[in-house]
């Protein structure tokens, strides 16, 4: 679900001292920089949370608007929540509520699924409450955070229904009725170093032509780290699900072979994909296990591994070990492209690499299976000028 978060990357654009700059958010105008179509935002699916420091309460929602009332230069948006929804309550004892986006699946799905009466969703998901300046609950872990104040909250009046419509939409619905709730918008937050930063401002987005022009090799980096929201669009872009649950690089009969890892001087992290989280595999610098000739692998604050896990194209007596073995090259060429280019659209360096990489000191530093074949790597960082 990438589009959930592009599709809030092209709210804001001017940057402003926030609050949330400790958790890594950084504050943006909504009024002058709205580019994105509000007749299909919230089809993406974002989360909204109301209530305070003692108790809160998050959902997944889908109706929703945005414009304007009571004021030309008042930007609102309106949400619906049924009347017998947990957050309701919530909604019902708050003067403000918050919007936020997620390019984690996981994270829709669940607070979508379940209610936060039978348990603590945010404690079920690994998420973090943090609070804004007017108390308002949003979670850290989300990419983009708007805040409202409720102007009007009130429930549909079954009256004044025009046609059958919402007639018909009410006579099965078990949580019943919805409460409007319209609310300005008070503050607006983006996550530093997320895709959605940027990509906020579609005149500056570089076109395929301009990126396959401007790629070139890089073997000399800065010192500079990367931050863990960088690297996964990095592996998004290699490798990643993208918004029609769709993997962002194509594979020999759609196996998905190539697994993707990050090697650090404090450890490796495995790319989830379809989580859209690195998972930490070992402590180990495993970097000095693939250099080589490659001693600028040392400069460059991360490299990304490309796996190729033969075990997925299966066995038979029509398939044998080369074969699949070609494959699992073609598709560590695919990723590879993807992850360069992306790199150089971002103004990153890096580039492929594979020269004695010992592979079986690889798989035994990462518990690899023997099938699991390290083929080759990406040192990724800001190039030195």
């Amino acid at each position: 679900m990438k589009k959930n978060v592009l599709a809030l990357a092209m709210l804001f654009c001017s940057l402003n001292i926030s609050a949330q700059t400790e958790n890594g958010f950084q504050e943006f105008d909504v009024l002058d920089n709205f580019k994105e179509n509000p007749f299909t935002y919230f089809t993406h699916a974002p989360i909204l949370a109301a209530g305070d420091k003692n108790k809160s309460n998050a959902m997944t929602i889908g109706w929703g608007g945005m414009g304007t009332i009571w004021g030309r230069n008042r930007p609102t948006i309106t949400v619906y929540v049924a009347q017998k929804r947990y957050t309701h309550e919530f909604l019902e004892k708050s003067k403000y509520f918050t919007i936020m986006q997620f390019s984690d699946t996981k994270v829709i799905e669940y607070m979508g699924k379940y209610s936060g009466r039978d348990g603590d969703k945010a404690k079920a998901l690994g998420l973090h409450v943090a609070f804004t300046n007017n108390g308002t609950p949003y979670y850290k872990e989300a990419d983009a955070v708007i805040e409202c104040e409720i102007m009007y909250g009130a429930p549909f009046d079954e009256k004044y229904f025009r046609n059958d419509i919402p007639k018909n939409m009410y006579a099965n619905f078990p949580a019943g009725i919805h409460s409007m709730y319209m609310g300005e918008v008070v503050g607006a937050w983006i996550k530093e170093g997320s895709m959605s930063q940027k990509m906020q401002n579609k005149e500056n987005q570089k076109s395929v032509k301009d990126v396959l022009g401007e790629r070139q090799s890089c073997r000399s980096y800065q010192s500079k780290a990367l931050t863990d929201n960088q690297l996964l669009d990095i592996l998004w872009a290699a490798n990643g699900v993208n918004e029609y649950d769709k993997r962002t690089a194509p594979s020999a009969m759609n196996r998905q072979d190539i697994d993707l890892y990050v090697c650090k001087s404090d450890g490796t992290w495995k790319y989830d994909a379809e989580g859209r989280k690195l998972v930490k595999v070992t402590e180990k610098d495993i970097r000095p296990m693939m250099i080589g000739q490659n001693e600028f692998v040392n400069e460059a604050p991360a490299t990304v591994l490309l796996v190729s896990d033969q075990r997925k194209f299966g066995a038979s007596k029509t398939t044998n070990d080369a074969r699949n073995l070609n494959f699992g090259l073609m598709d560590a060429g695919i990723v590879s492209e993807n992850l360069f280019l992306y790199c150089t659209s971002v103004g990153l360096g890096t580039v492929p690499c594979a020269p004695k990489l010992d592979a079986a000191k690889i798989q035994k530093a990462l518990k690899l299976d023997a099938q699991q074949i390290p083929l080759m790597y990406h040192p990724v960082g800001y190039p030195k000028e």
